[in-house]
């Protein structure tokens, strides 16, 4: 019932919707429709207690909605709704913890978890965490759904577990290596995929590994909008879902995701420096404006044009089905202030835990600890946060380029 509700949230985020999906969430939440006015400002606006959580454990909870009067991103305002939640909780003394929700015109909001540290059995407004979902009309949402509309909200402790951001990289670890087992597994009983790959050197693991690291990669690069572009169009305005969208146009066409579509995408587009169009980021295979990415991750290893490598389109559809679950972000983030999503820093860890298996199993690997390679990918992503365009860049791009670079060790790395 309450994740209906959510969804119907997703939908209209209005004060309304908000309370009924907190009424079906805990039977002790008391609707207080509260004006806070006092903490209206250029910024935002419509302040409104909407209610409260008393639980048995004499804690209280405090449900506050706000309007921000410019449209929200993942990026934006965020320290500036921080420091209001905070001095709400300040103020008030009466609340251990506050769930604050920012919504723009768009529909876009930001649902927030903060609360004050413990100092002994003291609560303690020195010292706050939060922990945030950022939910869009854009995305799929299926993390919030799935940890806000089915978990449980019968004290403070459950509803920190809801927001944990634990529980989501071990969840994306284990799905991860899922579908690294079921890819090794599919090709290893593809016949035709293992003939080409013996006739072109191209080890099993290997390929399966790469193919996986070049995808989730890309959805951080379509998270920033640089997939898709139209032409003359900014970097920023591309399709946040053009990895899902490119593989339902191969369906709808009768056509082999990986020939057809990916090797194109990978090998003539992204580690295409030239193309012969008035705008060279211009790719005629995808009629849109695809960044020159660089280095060993969008290299060929093999001569793809010449091989009939034929993956079975199912495969692709179980990797979007998980990773679509996932809201991929590339900012940089204080410990202190979390996003729920998979950012390079969960990339980072879900390598390392993969690395962590070959040593406890004893698998042969080309990893080398003082380079650190491991967290190279994510460390490359986390360029990607400050680097707001490819246009009058020179110096970033170049440096961006180099960036790229990523060692094919890395990718070579045994699991």
């Amino acid at each position: 019932m309450s994740r209906q509700l959510l969804e119907k949230v997703i939908g209209d985020i209005s004060p309304e919707n908000l309370v009924r999906f907190f009424r079906a969430k805990s039977t002790d939440f008391a609707q207080t429709d509260e004006k806070l006015s006092s903490y209206n400002d250029e910024k935002f606006n419509s302040f409104q207690q909407l209610g409260a959580i008393n639980f048995a454990q004499m804690q209280n909870l405090v449900v506050v909605n706000a309007m921000s009067m410019a449209n929200l991103t993942q990026r934006s305002g965020k320290k500036a709704q921080y420091d209001k939640a905070k001095r709400i909780l300040k103020d008030s003394g009466n609340f251990d913890a506050g769930i604050f929700i920012y919504s723009d015109n768009e529909g876009n909001f930001r649902f927030s978890l903060v609360y004050g540290e413990a100092v002994g059995t003291k609560r303690s407004f020195s010292n706050f965490k939060r922990f945030t979902y950022f939910v869009s009309k854009e995305f799929t949402n299926k993390t919030f759904l799935q940890r806000i509309g089915d978990g449980s909200f019968s004290s403070i402790g459950k509803i920190k577990d809801a927001f944990s951001v634990e529980k989501v990289t071990k969840e994306f670890y284990l799905s991860y290596r899922k579908l690294f087992d079921n890819l090794l597994g599919e090709l290893s009983q593809n016949h035709t995929f293992l003939n080409e790959a013996s006739k072109n050197d191209i080890d099993t693991e290997n390929f399966a590994k790469k193919l996986l690291g070049q995808i989730v990669f890309l959805y951080f690069v379509q998270k920033k909008g640089w997939l898709g572009v139209p032409a003359g169009g900014k970097w920023d305005e591309g399709d946040k879902n053009f990895i899902s969208n490119l593989f339902k146009d191969a369906v709808s066409k009768n056509k082999n995701f990986f020939n057809d579509y990916l090797e194109k995408l990978f090998y003539n587009a992204l580690n295409n420096p030239r193309r012969d169009t008035t705008d060279p980021s211009f790719s005629k295979d995808f009629n849109c404006r695809i960044p020159f990415l660089n280095g060993g991750l969008f290299e060929a290893e093999y001569n793809w044009e010449e091989t009939n490598i034929i993956l079975d389109n199912q495969i692709f559809k179980d990797i979007f089905e998980v990773f679509d679950r996932y809201n991929f972000m590339v900012e940089e983030e204080s410990p202190d202030d979390k996003e729920i999503a998979v950012d390079p820093e969960m990339l980072g860890k879900v390598f390392e835990n993969l690395l962590k298996e070959n040593l406890r199993k004893g698998k042969g690997t080309y990893y080398t600890p003082s380079g650190n390679r491991l967290l190279h990918v994510s460390r490359i992503i986390d360029k990607l946060s400050s680097f707001k365009s490819f246009e009058h860049h020179s110096r970033k791009h170049k440096r961006l380029y180099f960036l790229f670079r990523v060692r094919r060790k890395f990718f070579k790395t045994r699991i």
